[in-house]
């Protein structure tokens, strides 16, 4: 045993310490379907104006084995994930998930927050695994920069007249690690 002396880390806005907590997350396997490849390989045909030299710093971050992309919040894009209350199996059937998106469609992603998960399920619903039928919703929510990064998916379309990929990205500096590395991922998926 050995006795360490170390600053604790506190948020630098309101100055407390900051609590570390362990909690399971929702992960995109960069290693599935050789997607680390996929976005390596894009990322060294962008063509940076910044005077930081070719895109070394962005291939960074693109090599890391997952790609993180939940968040513990009360508010923000849901996703869309029921578990048995039995077994905690997710429920997986593509068909009732589909019903969810056109609920969306309809009533807006607050509906997730308005509704429970018996309310948002149709009738009978039951779990592929040990047949139960109470199920729960997931409380976690879309990473923000995911949802950012997706968001060139929603004009870069025939009914805005764009093609997609887009030929320019523009952003600040500071963006590197955060909108731009989601948006060249969610392209690059």
């Amino acid at each position: 045993m050995e006795k360490l002396a170390h600053s604790y880390p506190h948020c630098w806005r309101c100055h407390k310490p900051v609590i570390f907590r362990a909690t399971e997350q929702w992960f995109i396997g960069m290693e599935r379907n050789d997607f680390r490849q996929h976005a390596l390989e894009a990322v060294r045909r962008v063509a940076l104006d910044s005077g930081m030299g070719p895109g070394t710093h962005l291939e960074h971050d693109c090599v890391a084995p997952d790609w993180c992309i939940s968040r513990q919040k009360a508010w923000g894009v849901p996703i869309i994930v029921f578990y048995c209350e039995g077994c905690r199996e997710p429920l997986a059937d593509r068909k009732i998930l589909d019903g969810i998106v056109q609920l969306f469609r309809e009533h807006t992603a607050d509906i997730w927050y308005e509704r429970t998960a018996a309310e948002l399920l149709p009738a009978g619903t039951k779990c592929a695994k040990c047949g139960g039928r109470e199920f729960s919703k997931e409380k976690d929510v879309l990473d923000v920069w995911f949802d950012s990064g997706s968001s060139h998916l929603a004009v870069l379309n025939e009914r805005f007249g764009l093609e997609w990929p887009a030929d320019m990205y523009i952003e600040g500096g500071d963006q590197y690690r955060g909108w731009f590395q989601s948006s060249l991922l969610v392209g690059t998926g």
